[in-house]
């Protein structure tokens, strides 16, 4: 398994001058399914007073990449993908978009958030991922692709810690053995934070 942080990506698309081909493709992708997905949601989206966030679309290029142009049928971890109601009850981006449009384009998302995920179609879990053995129910070797988008210093994740006395948590370093069994050897664990250099 690789671990490869979104930007190292994106950096070695454009010297490989591939970038643009999978922001095409994943721009093509949101551009057929955001009607779907709009129209699908559009109840949540009206409870809430909100828009379908597109910020999913964002991160295709590097999922696109590393999986060789190939999405269907490819088991796609989300991890910390976000739930409904949001886990804040404030911010859209926070739902599982990503996990509902790769539903749709028939992958395989399994996502897991500490929100409710009870109202959503595509496999999901509602646990803590600050636990060691969080993911020890998932298959060896099952995983194509485990996500971690803003996860690692997300704000809410270091205010549960804080309020359950936990202090900071790696939560990188807490994860890494659980998706070394997990994903298969030629996979990968793509994870962003606040890095923008």
């Amino acid at each position: 398994m690789k671990i490869r942080h979104n930007l190292d990506i994106e950096k070695e698309m454009r010297n490989k001058n591939e970038f643009w081909k999978y922001w095409e493709i994943s721009e093509e992708i949101a551009k057929r399914l955001s009607p779907l997905i709009v129209n699908k949601y559009k109840d949540k989206l009206n409870r809430l007073g909100g828009t379908l966030d597109t910020t999913w679309n964002l991160q295709l290029p590097s999922i696109l990449y590393c999986l060789n142009g190939k999405l269907k049928g490819k088991k796609i971890l989300d991890l910390g993908c976000g739930s409904y109601p949001t886990t804040d009850g404030m911010f859209m981006s926070w739902q599982p978009w990503l996990c509902r449009a790769l539903l749709e384009i028939e992958s395989k998302p399994i996502g897991i958030d500490i929100g409710n995920l009870s109202f959503e179609e595509f496999e999901h879990y509602q646990l803590d991922l600050t636990k060691p053995d969080a993911l020890d129910f998932l298959p060896d070797k099952s995983i194509d692709l485990a996500n971690a988008s803003q996860l690692v210093n997300s704000p809410f994740l270091f205010r549960y810690c804080r309020k359950l006395g936990y202090g900071e948590i790696n939560l990188l370093e807490t994860l890494t053995p659980q998706l070394e069994r997990i994903i298969r050897p030629e996979g990968v664990l793509i994870y962003s934070d606040d890095r923008f250099i």
